[in-house]
């Protein structure tokens, strides 16, 4: 299965926002020194995937409730939505430096708004591109961002795979055979279905994407497999965080021109080696803070 929604400029240009995002929330982020970003341990991301659990197609949910409860830490202030502040990284070093829009691509882009490391960038920059999520229960949370959602899976050509998919808005999902979580049997995935995986050159392809500033990688194991799928002649990606679960993925980036840079969460840093963060003066700023994981 290979679905596009919301790709018409039309439907890109319709992203819904509301006067608490763009007064509040993006106010309160969008600063040169953004608020510490907590290292969100187990029982703080239970208490924001209620903002989404019992709502997979988010029907009955509006925005300004989801961020205020997915976005908003427990004391009620605004925080980036990801999981160990991967968002506020990218601000802090490079994007609030830029002075034209953004261009991403997320790989297993998992709920538009709970643990995005991308729903910022739509919210508060104007940022645009492409999400990669093979979930169809976490379609309709997509009308709240401004990327071209296509529903499957990557891998590294076409190919049959068995997928597992765990209920809510969990971040397991993931091709069987390599889960993280799964492939030893230590836990059991909700539903198994078959599934044609594409590979990530189709997907840049049909997006007619070449220049993307920013792709997020995040398969649970399969992450290796979609970087070969990429055709790297035919995009410029200028930095990769992709999850560490391969160490053999540092390797294969080494060869495609990418350096090591650091780990934000459990995210590892890949920019081109010859690609320059921040303003002219710096190369790389260094937020110790993310990255001691609770």
């Amino acid at each position: 299965m290979f679905v596009a929604l919301c790709v018409a400029p039309a439907c890109l240009a319709a992203l819904q926002t509301t006067d608490y995002l763009q007064r509040d929330w993006c106010t309160a982020l969008a600063v040169p020194q953004p608020p510490v970003q907590p290292t969100w341990g187990a029982v703080e991301l239970a208490r924001r995937r209620t903002c989404c659990e019992h709502d997979d197609n988010a029907t009955q949910t509006s925005l300004d409730s989801t961020v205020k409860i997915a976005a908003t830490a427990a004391d009620g202030l605004p925080i980036f939505p990801s999981e160990g502040g991967q968002d506020r990284w990218l601000w802090l070093n490079h994007f609030q430096y830029l002075k034209r829009p953004i261009n991403y691509a997320d790989f297993g882009s998992n709920h538009a708004v709970f643990t995005s490391n991308t729903f910022f960038f739509d919210q508060c920059l104007g940022a645009s591109g492409v999400c990669i999520e093979a979930n169809p229960r976490l379609a309709a949370s997509y009308r709240w961002r401004r990327c071209a959602l296509v529903q499957t899976c990557l891998s590294d050509s076409v190919r049959e795979v068995v997928f597992a998919f765990q209920n809510g808005v969990a971040t397991r999902s993931g091709i069987l055979k390599d889960n993280k979580s799964y492939k030893d049997q230590k836990r059991t995935p909700s539903r198994v279905t078959n599934m044609t995986c594409r590979a990530g050159a189709h997907v840049f392809a049909t997006s007619k994407l070449t220049l993307i500033d920013y792709l997020d990688l995040d398969a649970e194991g399969h992450e290796l497999a979609i970087l070969k799928g990429t055709d790297w002649e035919a995009v410029t990606i200028d930095i990769i965080l992709c999850e560490a679960n391969d160490y053999r993925v540092r390797a294969f980036l080494k060869k495609c021109g990418y350096r090591a840079h650091g780990k934000v969460h459990y995210d590892e840093i890949y920019p081109r080696a010859r690609f320059k963060l921040g303003p002219p003066d710096i190369d790389m700023v260094l937020d110790l803070q993310l990255l001691t994981v609770q």
